[in-house]
């Protein structure tokens, strides 16, 4: 599958994608909502490295094979709306506010005149890092879908190491790398990095 990101200084990029398909499924369920003029949010929340916006990337290329456009939108953008945030959110079925650094107020603010100005034909998809604090209550007015990102199970992590290293790793390797990363996709490669390193 094709990535948006570019390989690290090591030539690691970010792998397959693996580990997420539930998640990209319910996110692809309400791309399709969003079409049929039930319009909803959603919200990936997670650790840094997680995979918050490798998923919602995901997405969008899944939103843009339906035809959908899809309007990339980062934090300060979104903290720099003024009341009137009409020619931000038109045109786009599907709006990803991603890497939102914090739930406080400012940004609590910021989502909420985004959501209030989205219509009825748009996904409103963001992401942030844990805890939600105040935005979990507006969030929940808004019956958004929150996607919490854990670690990779170790079938994923398996893989992802296998794709990242060209070669299958062992149950101990898995296991080894499992309890150091916590399956973190971003702690994997920093870890494979430091092995190559030790071994050069």
């Amino acid at each position: 599958m094709r990535s948006d990101h570019k390989p690290g200084r090591n030539g690691l990029g970010p792998g397959p994608f693996v580990g997420r398909r539930a998640e990209l499924a319910r996110l692809r369920r309400g791309v399709e909502l969003a079409l049929g003029g039930m319009g909803t949010c959603a919200w990936i929340v997670g650790e840094a490295g997680s995979g918050k916006t490798r998923l919602a990337r995901e997405l969008a290329s899944y939103a843009r094979l339906r035809g959908v456009r899809v309007r990339w939108l980062g934090h300060s953008q979104v903290r720099a709306m003024r009341p009137t945030v009409a020619p931000l959110v038109a045109g786009a079925e599907l709006l990803i506010a991603d890497g939102f650094p914090d739930a406080g107020p400012t940004s609590v603010r910021a989502v909420e005149q985004l959501l209030a100005s989205a219509g009825p034909r748009q996904l409103v998809l963001g992401t942030t890092r844990p805890p939600l604090d105040g935005l979990a209550t507006l969030l929940d007015e808004r019956r958004a879908d929150v996607l919490i990102l854990a670690g990779l199970e170790t079938d994923a992590l398996a893989r992802l190491l296998g794709a990242l290293s060209g070669e299958t790793p062992g149950v101990d390797v898995t296991a080894a790398v499992a309890r150091a990363t916590s399956g973190n996709p971003s702690r994997v490669r920093a870890w494979l990095e430091a092995e190559r390193a030790g071994m050069s």
